[in-house]
């Protein structure tokens, strides 16, 4: 399993290089930038092959990547001067901004996409809904009783437990008022005057 792990980390560390300079690479080829290369990994070259004016390869380090901008800083020499109008450095700045920043942007999609896909193929929980996790079976006398939960033969039982109230059941409303989350049920439970009587619809039942 941790061999596992392993490569299924650096698998996907190299598609996000990958995703990463995808987009320094795209957005650079659209504004007519001469990319001379597009290299994932670092290190001594395993494969490589040429498109067009690019060569891309896989080096044999799984420790990043690189695209190879012509003109990339302003020291660089640039082989062919007929290249020069084709340099990173001879592009407005605006251009020059969005090419450097187009890496981290596609992490931001890639973030975006995998959130999407959860909540499109697992779903995501929404605990701000009236469907009761527990019901207190007894008046606690004291903080402690109530945070444990323990209720002995002399307790009082709970207004839920003699309203029936059971787990999982939904409140659909409060004392006659239609309620759909718990900020809208606790609101009107603390609104209505102590001691009073009030009923409590829930699905499944008529009344509670």
């Amino acid at each position: 399993m941790d061999l596992l792990g392993w490569v299924i980390f650096l698998v996907a560390l190299l598609f996000s290089v990958m995703l990463h300079e995808t987009g320094h690479f795209v957005l650079a080829k659209k504004f007519g930038m001469k990319v001379t290369r597009y290299f994932v990994g670092f290190g001594p070259t395993i494969w490589s092959t040429t498109r067009g004016e690019t060569e891309y390869g896989i080096k044999a380090l799984p420790l990043g990547g690189f695209v190879k901008i012509v003109g990339m800083h302003s020291l660089d020499d640039v082989d062919d001067p007929e290249d020069e109008p084709r340099s990173f450095r001879s592009h407005p700045g605006w251009q020059r901004i969005l090419v450097l920043c187009a890496g981290s942007f596609m992490h931001f999609v890639l973030a975006f996409l995998l959130i999407f896909w959860l909540a499109i193929g697992i779903g995501i929980e929404n605990d701000n809904t009236t469907q009761l996790g527990t019901v207190t079976t007894c008046v606690a006398a004291n903080t402690t009783q109530l945070d444990n939960g323990t209720c002995t033969a002399s307790d009082r039982p709970s207004p839920a437990k003699q309203a029936g109230l059971k787990v999982n059941d939904v409140v659909t409303a409060f004392d006659g008022k239609p309620v759909s989350n718990w900020t809208q049920l606790g609101n009107e439970i603390r609104q209505a005057p102590a001691g009073s009587a009030a009923t409590t619809p829930r699905k499944g039942a008529s009344r509670a």
